[in-house]
């Protein structure tokens, strides 16, 4: 099935007749082109996926008919969590799109000493179109998850913060060296053989300016391990884009 045939819906996904209407609607009918008698795949979100028969076409709506629901297991690896001070609106956009189609699981909009304030107009519920419409494109069956923004503080005593976590930061252990580090402790901490879940690996990337030496010190006292993107200064976006590319590439996915 190609991607032009994949389409989100926002209520539980189940087997039989089904109404498809707005974004989803105009996708599948105006862009797509699709037309009765034709067959999409549909996905709720969750990891649930579906075969759907388009059974009629009218002026805004169709009518489907799903068949057999399935669910996509998760990765059996560790996941990729990315705490980030969010930049400006449109190039924090941009991350959320990124983020989802290499396969980041959860995002957290991090509030650090030199965290800049969001754009007027800019919240994290507007960017969920962005979120569906990368997921469609890359085929996730799961919605990346966006957290409401954590301070700093709260990032430091949450679990977030344990042997999965390395922070971008100029002086650290080369990115090829701390990530499968960092990689292999999530999944010694979480193994299913002492009962526990696999850990995610959490990224964090400081604002443009950087994290201040307190806040360095503080994750490094809390456990953080400290990695160095190479010798160039990169802006915060492109800093937790790059860790979770060397991620994907590394092989360790998320469904």
């Amino acid at each position: 099935m190609n991607r032009a045939s994949i389409f989100f819906i926002s209520a539980k996904l189940k087997k039989g007749p089904l109404t498809l209407q707005g974004a989803e609607f105009h996708f599948m009918v105006r862009v797509s082109q699709h037309q009765t008698g034709e067959t999409v795949t549909l996905f709720d979100g969750t990891g649930r996926e579906a075969e759907a028969e388009i059974k009629h076409v009218s002026r805004d709506a169709a009518s489907l008919t799903v068949g057999k629901v399935v669910t996509v297991p998760e990765s059996p690896g560790p996941q990729l969590v990315l705490a980030v001070s969010m930049p400006s609106a449109a190039r924090a956009v941009r991350l959320i799109e990124q983020a989802v189609e290499l396969g980041v699981t959860r995002l957290i909009p991090l509030h650090t000493a030199r965290t800049v304030p969001p754009a007027r107009g800019f919240s994290l519920e507007k960017v969920q179109d962005s979120i569906v419409s990368a997921s469609r494109l890359s085929g996730r069956s799961r919605l990346m998850k966006v957290d409401s923004q954590m301070s700093w503080s709260q990032f430091l005593t949450s679990k977030l913060m344990g042997p999965g976590t390395i922070v971008a930061h100029p002086g650290g252990a080369p990115l090829n060296e701390a990530l499968p580090q960092a990689v292999n402790a999530a999944a010694s901490a979480g193994s299913p053989d002492n009962g526990k879940r696999i850990l995610p690996v959490v990224a964090v990337a400081g604002p443009d300016a950087g994290l201040t030496i307190d806040e360095i010190i503080a994750a490094v006292t809390h456990g953080a391990r400290l990695v160095d993107l190479g010798p160039r200064p990169l802006r915060t976006d492109t800093a937790a884009l790059v860790i979770a590319s060397a991620f994907m590439t590394g092989s360790i996915q998320t469904a």
